[in-house]
């Protein structure tokens, strides 16, 4: 993918560059403004959206800027309506620092937006009615909350990358990612009951939060070895036949949050 020039649009995304570093905001971010716009109004949608594009632009940066700094080559960010997601190539990367990179997002939104919660929470500053409270609030939302909830270790959430990484410096990464699934289970539905119980009536985040984890439960292993196809051998003359025992290992590399 090349990125289009600071500023410009492609295909339906906005494209610009922070440092070296391509990000991408695609038009479905439009479509938190419509969903908030008619309980806060217009403005203050735009102001709500604001704030959370910037809280996810600061969680993918930590991700981006971990990787660019351990040698990660095309690391590129994208934004869309539910989040965003960095990607990049790790080449021979280890996954201890992986799984450096898959905490890092989350890491620098809470400590970013944790203070400033905890200042509101408390009195210790006060934020008067109006735009910069739409602002304030979609920024901590999407940064300390949304952080704290990436950690639980549930694929695709950063949690279950990191969970992914710290098995795979013990056993195959293979036999790690398929454990990381099993624990995906058991994450989800601790979440989904602990989320009916503080938040009564809230089925919409319980039924968001297992279109999550199926996505990333039900997704191929990239890790997995595939036996490459027998290749069709003519028999010899003397009539016996012969075969071939090939096998190749087959791993497709999988975005990382």
């Amino acid at each position: 993918m090349i990125p289009t020039p600071v500023g410009q649009t492609s295909k339906g995304r906005l494209s610009f560059t922070v440092g070296a570093i391509p990000v991408t905001i695609h038009w479905s971010v439009l479509v938190i403004v419509a969903f908030l716009a008619g309980q806060i109004g217009m403005t203050g949608a735009i102001w709500w959206a604001t704030g959370f594009l910037a809280a996810i632009l600061l969680h993918e940066l930590g991700h981006a800027v971990l990787a660019t700094r351990f040698g990660a080559r095309d690391v590129r960010i994208s934004m869309m309506v539910f989040g965003g997601a960095t990607t990049f190539l790790p080449g021979e990367m280890s996954h201890g620092r992986r799984f450096l990179i898959s905490g890092a997002g989350s890491a620098v939104g809470i400590v970013v937006a944790g203070p400033l919660h905890w200042a509101i929470v408390t009195g210790a500053i006060s934020i008067p009615r109006g735009d910069l409270r739409f602002l304030i609030s979609g920024f901590v939302l999407s940064a300390f909350f949304w952080g704290l909830f990436n950690w639980v270790p549930m694929l695709p959430l950063d949690g279950g990358y990191m969970t992914f990484h710290a098995l795979a410096l013990r056993v195959d990464p293979a036999k790690a990612y398929a454990a990381a699934r099993g624990i995906s289970v058991v994450a989800v539905v601790a979440t989904v009951y602990v989320a009916g119980v503080l938040l009564p009536g809230a089925q919409t985040i319980q039924i968001f939060i297992m279109i999550i984890a199926i996505q990333g439960i039900l997704a191929p292993n990239p890790y997995r070895r595939m036996r490459s196809p027998q290749p069709l051998i003519e028999a010899p003359p003397d009539g016996r036949s012969e075969s071939s025992d090939t096998s190749d290992e087959a791993s497709s590399g999988w975005p990382e949050p």
